[in-house]
């Protein structure tokens, strides 16, 4: 049961991980509205060096991506093998939007 709620988590987390990155048509970002609300800046600088919300991002795509790989190749290995083309379909289907 662990696990099944554990493989549910990590396969939620990367279009969640997309999402925090994207940027809307209106400009809004929800990485950046978030650390701004947290006091957390948003660039290693000022306007400058690393985004964050990008860090941030990356860390949790990965670690959604090669959790669920980890936990779901016994029991579902089709799935396994087409997260990498749901991840791209999905950022696909975001910048269409935008």
């Amino acid at each position: 049961m662990k696990t099944k709620i554990l493989s549910i988590f990590l396969l939620l987390l990367i279009p969640f991980s997309i999402i925090l990155n994207f940027e809307f048509p209106n400009g809004f970002v929800l990485g950046t509205h978030i650390l701004t609300s947290l006091g957390i800046p948003v660039y290693s600088n000022v306007n400058t060096g690393w985004y964050f919300p990008g860090i941030i991002a990356l860390t949790l795509l990965s670690t959604g991506w090669i959790g669920s790989r980890v936990l779901l190749k016994d029991r579902h290995p089709k799935l396994v093998d087409n997260i990498f083309w749901f991840i791209l379909g999905f950022i696909f289907l975001l910048k269409s939007i935008g």
